[in-house]
């Protein structure tokens, strides 16, 4: 393995098949997918998933791109994306390639008991503590904590 650009790619352990490099021509599919309407929001996350894909795989080579993103342990939502990133990537180079279908798992998000609310606002300083016990007590969110003042409070008491 040899050092690509400032990154060096020490001790690292390649899928085999995988390439020295990443590819270089990902500009060249940036100014194409710009061609085509995507917005750079979209582009550049793209174009960052087809670099994880070329450190792992070789681009060309479309069973390969699928065998890898299979086997990986990545989420099924970052799974999806990669391979909607390889699609355009095929499509572009006038490969074959046929979607696969991954859809994310909903996860519940993290809520945590009031006992944890608290341990965390003791371990923190005196100024965050007492703006995290402001906001608990309040319910406000945090730019709204942050704009209130000892007059505004006093007069509206």
């Amino acid at each position: 393995m040899t050092a690509v650009g400032r990154h060096a790619l020490v001790g690292s352990n390649p899928t085999p098949g995988a390439i020295d490099k990443p590819p270089v021509f990902l500009g060249a599919l940036g100014l194409w997918l710009k061609k085509q309407g995507f917005k750079d929001g979209t582009i550049i996350p793209m174009l960052s998933h087809l670099r994880i894909l070329g450190n792992k795989t070789n681009l060309e080579n479309p069973e390969l791109v699928k065998e890898t993103i299979a086997l990986h342990a990545w989420s099924d939502g970052f799974k999806r994306n990669l391979s909607y990133a390889y699609q355009h990537y095929a499509k572009w180079r006038g490969l074959r390639f046929e979607r696969l279908n991954y859809k994310p798992i909903d996860k519940l998000p993290f809520i945590p008991i009031e006992a944890e609310i608290d341990s965390l606002i003791h371990s923190c300083g005196p100024k965050t503590s007492t703006m995290l016990q402001l906001l608990k007590e309040t319910a406000h969110r945090t730019f709204e904590g942050a704009y209130l003042s000892i007059l505004g409070i006093i007069h509206n008491s």
